[in-house]
């Protein structure tokens, strides 16, 4: 009978010592933290990406990458905004999978939002266009346009995804190194954008 209470305490002592797979900090985050996390991470992970890709294909076409201004912020801060409002609708939902699952979904999730939002204004467009009436023309341009956004935001799916998976890791014990080089590379990205933009 002793031994019997004894090994039940032992068990009980290591199911304690046991990590607990819901005992990820990010379940205990509040929602809007959540969001805004994951926002941040958001633009962080695309700005990076923005300026590789504009440094890899746009050497010589900065007129044509980089416009103005005034449009890369809002290219920057579009995807970002998007990623916001998702997090914040989507936790009660995405929280019942391990966090590497949330990830992938998410960024599926993302891209699947910016593409009915696309194809949401592009019909819009086309009944508010007087000039197209019942013509095939303007429903053979409006596929094409909601194809074509569907091709153009394939990267928001990885951007998305990746920058889930640093919102997670925001919150764990090593989320202040995280934070640091998130900050780091975004700042240095800033910088690389900004002589781009001047010196074009």
């Amino acid at each position: 009978m002793h031994t019997d209470a004894t090994e039940a305490q032992r068990t009980a002592v290591g199911l304690e010592q046991r990590p607990i797979a819901d005992a990820h900090p990010w379940l205990t985050t509040p929602v809007g933290s959540k969001a805004l996390r994951v926002g941040l991470c958001v633009l962080a992970t695309w700005s990076i990406a923005f300026v590789f890709n504009t440094l890899l294909t746009g050497a010589g076409q900065g007129e044509y990458f980089l416009p103005s201004m005034g449009w890369v912020i809002s290219v920057l801060l579009v995807p970002a905004i998007l990623c916001t409002a998702l997090a914040a609708v989507s936790q009660r939902w995405l929280t019942r999978f391990v966090p590497f699952t949330q990830s992938l979904l998410f960024g599926l999730l993302s891209y699947l939002s910016a593409n009915v939002i696309a194809a949401v204004l592009a019909i819009v467009d086309a009944l508010g266009n007087p000039s197209c009436g019942s013509e095939s023309s303007c429903t053979e341009y409006t596929a094409n346009t909601i194809m074509f956004a569907g091709f153009v935001f394939l990267p928001l799916i990885l951007v998305a995804t990746v920058g889930y998976g640093l919102a997670l890791a925001t919150v764990t014990p090593s989320g202040r190194r995280v934070r640091a080089w998130l900050i780091g590379a975004t700042v240095c990205s800033g910088l690389v954008l900004a002589a781009a933009l001047t010196f074009q």
